[in-house]
């Protein structure tokens, strides 16, 4: 026979427990989960303000407003094998855009812009020519083997 103590024990450990229990619901890999989400921050230390938008699938979409010198945190709908743009449009003019990023459930992505936009690394200002270096720098060396321009 249980004694009071324990019965007031098992219900205590089932209050706690149960919560847990629901929270874990659909986090199997073999059940159907939902589409996750990514973050995106965008450190802005520009001193304009931009508008911040994500182009995914043919589709543009406005995340927000990033004061300058502001930080901001956007929240996005994963979507899978989607190649995505984040591109920035400064209120008093100018604009850059990343390289297609591809992304996973629960990834954050922080895109730093500098205060020439000219000098930003992973946002590439729009019009400008695409570095082919993979830090998105522009490289100063020439192939070897390649003309050169005194010759």
């Amino acid at each position: 026979m249980m004694s009071t103590r324990s019965r007031a024990g098992s219900a205590l450990l089932a209050i706690l427990f149960l919560p847990a229990c629901a929270l874990s619901r659909g986090s199997s890999p073999f059940e159907g989960s939902g589409p996750g989400e990514i973050q995106v921050v965008v450190q802005n230390n520009n001193y304009l303000d931009g508008t911040v938008y994500l182009t995914r699938d043919g589709t543009r979409m406005r995340l927000g407003t990033v004061i300058g010198k502001t930080d901001q945190t956007f929240t996005v709908e994963w979507a899978p094998n989607q190649m995505m743009v984040l591109r920035v449009d400064f209120v008093a003019g100018g604009a850059c855009q990343t390289r297609p990023l591809q992304m996973e459930p629960g990834q954050r992505y922080t895109l730093e812009l500098q205060p020439d936009i000219r000098t930003n690394i992973d946002c590439i200002p729009v019009g400008a020519p695409i570095p082919q270096s993979p830090a998105g720098v522009a490289s100063s060396f020439r192939r070897v083997g390649a003309p050169s321009a005194s010759t």
